[in-house]
């Protein structure tokens, strides 16, 4: 179900904000909307403030998403070789 633009309708704050913004841009309302609606589709920001990596992660699926010890840091065999080239390189 499509919303008809003509029907949507802004509380005084966002109508505020809007204003706001157009004083801070030097830019028509008109324009500020014209560049919204260009912007690509972004993922949804989360706050910063009380969130940590993991919840981020999690959000995003990413906890649990690979196989492996569970904390490499722990175990110092874990870090065997990193940094050297594997095989044959091209300036071998």
């Amino acid at each position: 179900m499509a919303t008809d633009p003509n029907d949507i309708q802004l509380t005084e704050e966002q109508r505020q904000l809007l204003v706001q913004r157009a004083e801070e841009t030097g830019k028509p309302v008109s324009e500020l909307l014209d560049d919204l609606l260009a912007q690509p589709k972004r993922p949804r920001r989360v706050p910063r403030e009380g969130v940590s990596m993991l919840d981020v992660m999690a959000a995003h699926g990413l906890v649990g998403a690979m196989e492996g010890p569970g904390d490499l840091s722990t175990n110092p065999k874990h870090m065997e070789g990193f940094g050297k080239p594997r095989g044959r390189t091209d300036t071998d």
